[in-house]
């Protein structure tokens, strides 16, 4: 699930246990298919998500979307230690990921807004990851999202590119921004023959957001009753899962897959893991709705998002993210509690209150 501020960024050691992310059915799809005129959707098939091996490996000419975000850097970064492929890293700030450069990547620098740029970078592509990152100042971020999803949809289109692989959120729900990415799921499916949605949980990295206040006070404020129970995940685990499925040219058709992480957390339990993992106690917070929108706001966002985070984490509370059941082949293994010890511990040092 797409983080929830600034600091969080886009919205996910070692490969996902003993599993991988496949899929099934033939290779080889024609691209000319297409191109040809709008497709007819195909049934959708859910998936779990680190059930097979990658198949079919081999050099390959992948473009990944939104390479500057948590997710969208790990994926270019296990791409490069995956082989020979030819990878186009598409940033609005080259800056930001020009090491990639420096490992072979081609690093192009431009608007996900931006048809032209999407065309242009993508052409003669095998497969591209795609991410709609959230543009906390946007006026209407559905509308912003609807653009991004589109561009992207275009450079499908005109390209022919056989695959893509979609970041999208856990669930059926389309509250908050949650609905500009079914929209994008939507664009992508009448745009090229073979999709994979991957529907993340709510990311660990969330909580990079409230680095000050867990600083300041030892405290979590969020929206949300601390016994609302989730998924959540680490974005490095979505990034494994991702690199799986661009690199496995077995798969055809429409899938979609959700990634659940280690386990479903209460707010509360997650704060008394960081507790743990920080060596500080740290406690999850309910604010009320009005002052989060006022937060959020202050911290850059447009009415828009504020108002589109405030719903999602109302529709949280409520139990209607309608998630998949969770399975093996759903749940990955980064824990909470390693990423508190190895990202937030870090960047707190020891200024945590206590």
């Amino acid at each position: 699930m797409r983080p929830s501020g600034r600091a969080t960024g886009a919205g996910i050691p070692g490969r996902v246990g003993a599993r991988r992310l496949g899929g099934g059915g033939n290779a080889g799809q024609p691209v000319a298919a297409a191109t040809q005129g709008t497709p007819r959707r195909r049934p959708v098939r859910h998936l779990g998500c680190a059930g097979i091996p990658a198949t079919g490996i081999h050099p390959l000419k992948i473009a990944v979307a939104g390479a500057g975000g948590n997710v969208g850097r790990k994926v270019v970064a296990e791409l490069l230690v995956r082989g020979e492929h030819q990878l186009r890293v598409l940033t609005r700030r080259a800056a930001a990921v020009e090491h990639f450069a420096r490992q072979g990547a081609d690093i192009l620098e431009g608007s996900l807004e931006d048809e032209e740029f999407l065309v242009r970078s993508t052409r003669d592509v095998d497969a591209m990851f795609w991410v709609t990152p959230t543009p906390f100042e946007a006026p209407d971020l559905r509308a912003v999202q609807h653009r991004m999803g589109s561009a992207g949809a275009r450079a499908l289109r005109e390209n022919g590119i056989l695959r893509v692989v979609n970041l999208s959120a856990v669930g059926e729900s389309r509250a908050g921004p949650l609905a500009g990415l079914r929209d994008t799921e939507q664009l992508l499916e009448l745009a090229t023959v073979n999709t994979t949605h991957l529907r993340a949980a709510y990311f660990f990295e969330n909580y990079l957001s409230q680095l000050d206040s867990i600083r300041a006070q030892g405290r979590i404020r969020l929206p949300v009753a601390g016994a609302t129970r989730i998924p959540m995940i680490a974005a490095r685990d979505v990034a494994w899962a991702v690199a799986d499925r661009l690199l496995d040219t077995s798969w055809n058709g429409r899938h979609v897959c959700e990634l659940h992480g280690p386990a479903d957390l209460r707010f509360d339990e997650a704060a008394a893991l960081l507790s743990r993992a920080l060596g500080r106690e740290v406690v999850h917070t309910q604010v009320p709705e009005e002052e989060a929108r006022k937060s959020w706001r202050a911290g850059g966002c447009s009415s828009s998002v504020a108002d589109a985070f405030v719903e999602m984490y109302r529709t949280m509370e409520e139990g209607n993210l309608g998630a998949v059941e969770r399975s093996a082949a759903t749940t990955t293994p980064t824990r909470l509690e390693e990423f508190g010890r190895t990202l937030l511990r870090p960047l707190l040092g020891n200024r945590v209150a206590s």
